[in-house]
């Protein structure tokens, strides 16, 4: 069964709400999205500048400086949805979202809609104001918290708009796991960037023959040797090349394959072809699970080694040239924080001298070793900083500290 998806986020700045603007009204390049079927997609307003000034109007004259401006909503399904329905119960499930946005937040507060349909699925996107009527001033405040904070919020809304949509045939997601929320930058990054199959990598790998006079301990050596050889290369290949836009043409070619085997409706020849490979692949399975125990040692060996060669690689700094953002967040399950730059995790291409440099205007972080930064194990604390910015050669202006709530993430 398809399931429905809906993904928010917040928007705190003029700044942001442009460069959102821009990515939904196609002003710019978009990676993930097909030139040629631009056209199909619809919009409240006629161009960004339009929505923009229509955000900018519903606001109120001043908006605290941590305060969101708008949430982004993005509503689409899964793929299948789309495949098994035509372009008229689409817009009936867009329509329906709609309706459901007006009524969580009011028509005066859903700002503007988009339809994307040059993408390889088609989803809604909305700018909402998020206005709360205060029973106790009498008058509306902005107030995301009350539509967005905390998990039991966020569950009650995708339950709410799932009943909402369910006479769609769709599903909702699992209620009450442990998958955190993710918002519509995080959702876009997961569909852009596969991995290329096992599958595929096993049907390339080739099985050397046995020399003259060879031992089967030394044939079953070199095998195994080959055979991880070839697989790491494969994946180290998969990683390095795939790109948004080789995934794309990949997608296309996938299509376009797809077609031709619904027509062959996989004829005899297909099946005996796709039944071979797999009988291939098992007797690679089977000479390497019946290796000597020290060979496998050996493999493993192998591997966490290729293992680490490739992860270094693929490594990408943090660091930027120009400003930068440090962003602590709660880790409620850990009790502990762990350390952002620039939305990534530290690795080994942070050198020592940037931590150093921004341990020095940071009296939370200075409370932790460099060891402890690297590791992310930022237990206990004292002072937080809520805004600590710098460049690549040093400071730019130093943390103010404030006491929150532990219990919340926040960023600076």
């Amino acid at each position: 069964m398809p399931y429905a998806i809906l993904r928010t986020t917040k928007i705190k700045t003029s700044g942001n709400i442009a460069a959102s603007l821009s990515h939904n009204y196609r002003d710019r390049e978009t990676h993930n999205a097909d030139e040629t079927k631009a056209h199909l997609n619809s919009h409240d307003h006629d161009s960004k500048d339009a929505a923009f000034e229509a955000i900018q109007n519903r606001l109120p004259e001043k908006v605290r400086k941590d305060g969101v401006h708008c949430i982004e909503y993005m509503i689409t399904a899964s793929p299948d949805f789309f495949e098994d329905n035509n372009r008229i119960t689409h817009d009936k499930y867009f329509e329906a979202a709609k309706e459901w946005l007006i009524e969580r937040h009011g028509e005066e507060n859903v700002i503007t809609t988009s339809i994307h349909r040059d993408e390889t699925s088609p989803h809604l996107i909305a700018y909402v104001v998020p206005y709360v009527f205060n029973e106790k001033k009498q008058k509306e405040n902005l107030n995301c918290k009350h539509f967005l904070g905390g998990r039991k919020t966020l569950s009650d809304m995708q339950t709410n708009f799932h009943k909402h949509v369910s006479h769609f045939g769709l599903e909702r997601g699992v209620e009450r796991s442990v998958a955190q929320h993710q918002t519509v930058k995080e959702f876009y990054s997961k569909i852009q960037n596969p991995i290329k199959e096992l599958k595929e990598i096993a049907d390339s790998i080739i099985i050397p023959d046995t020399t003259f006079l060879e031992s089967k301990e030394k044939y079953a050596e070199r095998v195994a040797y080959s055979v991880w050889n070839q697989a790491c290369d494969e994946f180290e290949d998969s990683i390095l090349k795939t790109t948004n836009k080789n995934y794309i043409d990949l997608e296309k070619e996938n299509s376009r394959l797809k077609g031709e085997l619904e027509k062959s409706k996989l004829s005899e020849r297909v099946v005996k072809r796709e039944f071979f490979k797999f009988k291939n692949n098992m007797d690679i399975a089977n000479k390497i699970n019946n290796l000597p125990f020290e060979n496998i040692k050996k493999i493993n060996s192998y591997i966490d080694k290729k293992t680490d060669e490739i992860a270094e690689k693929n490594l990408i700094n943090p660091i930027l040239d120009q400003e930068n953002k440090i962003l602590f967040k709660w880790d409620k399950e850990n009790n502990s924080y762990y350390l952002l730059i620039n939305d990534q995790q530290i690795n080994k291409k942070v050198p020592v001298s940037f931590i150093e440099e921004i341990k020095k205007c940071s009296s939370f972080l200075n409370q932790f070793t460099t060891k402890e930064i690297y590791n992310n194990n930022l237990k206990g604390g004292v002072e937080i900083p809520t805004k600590l910015v710098v460049d690549g050669n040093g400071v730019k202006s130093k943390a103010l500290c404030r006491e929150i709530d532990n219990s919340h993430s926040f960023s600076i």
